[in-house]
This record gives structure tokens, sequence and C-alpha cells, in this order.
């Protein structure tokens, strides 16, 4: 009973040593290096920093097609699209995604559909660890090139500091993000909508 006791603390140990390694690593990435594409995937959910990243990179000709997918298509906040910067034109909606896993199945299904080899993905810093991780698992099946951009957040104040509240509510996403993150590098997300 004590050998057994024994392995027991010792697989605990070794797999929070693996989560914090992995978790360290995935946060300490940075976004990629922008690439013309066939098309831009933006992670949606209501970020308008995300849209305006996406469609800087549109409007710079990082996207060969012209067109950026939208993952999901928000009907009702689509006056944000077109304020951050997008014309309806730009837009393939995708309409069906409830959480990244299927933003990922979606967009990538679109992309075989469509004949896209090449993709840049939109999100953000606190959001792109968990994505990077399941588009390229989704990605295994299609093999596209994937390039991962995430925006640079506005500053405020002349020393380049968020206020407070913005610092406590990205506090709180990465809080968020972090637990959604273990729940997919468990496979979580195909029995619960993370």
């Amino acid at each position: 009973m004590k050998k057994f006791f024994k392995i027991c603390i010792i697989m605990i140990l070794l797999l929070s040593i693996y989560l914090i390694v992995s978790l360290v690593v995935d946060y300490t990435r940075i976004s990629d290096t922008p690439q013309k594409s066939d098309v831009i995937i933006i992670v949606e959910g209501g970020f308008p920093e995300r849209v305006r990243q996406a469609a800087k990179l549109l409007k710079e000709g990082y996207s060969t097609s012209g067109k950026a997918i939208m993952s999901p298509y928000i009907e009702e906040i689509e006056s944000m699209y077109f304020e951050s910067g997008l014309e309806e034109k730009d837009i393939i909606p995708e309409y069906e995604a409830t959480s990244t896993y299927y933003n990922a199945v979606n967009t990538l299904t679109m992309m075989k559909e469509l004949d896209y080899q090449s993709a840049i993905i939109v999100t953000d810093e606190c959001h792109m660890p968990r994505t990077r991780m399941i588009f390229e698992r989704v990605n295994f099946q299609y093999k596209f090139d994937l390039i991962y951009i995430f925006p640079e957040f506005s500053k405020r104040g002349s020393n380049n500091i968020l206020e407070k509240d913005e610092k406590t509510s990205r506090k709180e996403i990465l809080r968020e993000e972090i637990k959604k993150y273990l729940g997919y590098k468990f496979f979580l997300y195909r029995y619960l909508d993370l």
C-alpha cells in the first residue's frame, strides 16, 4: 500500500510539473510575424481589438483572397465589425461555433471547402495559447499553413499603463482562460462546451 501511495504522489508531482511547464511555455509565446495567406480567420466573441487587427491585416494585403472568416459571426453586433474597419464584402460568416474548438473545426472545414491552404488566425494574447493548441490539433488532418497573430492593446495614460479597471478585467479573463486551457489540455472540449 505504501508503494502505491508513493507512485500516486510521484505521478501527481510529474503531472503538475508537466502542466506548469506547458502553461508557462504556451503563455510566453509571442505573436507570429504576419505573412500573406489565403484568408484571415477571426476567432470572435465580441472583441473589437481582434476585428480591428484583422481589418488592418486585410487592408495591408495579408489575405490574398481579400476575405476574413468571422467565427462566429454574431449578427447582433455586426455594426461593431464595420466600425472596426471591416466591410460586408470582406467577411465570410461562420454562424455555428459555440467554443474555440468549434471555431477551429468549422473554419478549417470551410477552408478546405473553399480550397484555401493558409490562414492567419487572429485572437488576443490571453486566448492565444488555447486557440493555437486547438487549431493545431484540428489542423493535424488538414496540414494547412497557419499563422497566429494577436493585436497590440492600446495603452492609456502618459506612462503607457492600463487603467485599473482594465487591468482587473484582464486578470479575470486570464484566470478564466487558464482554467479553459487546462480543460483543453485534457481534451474536455469533446465533452463540455468550453
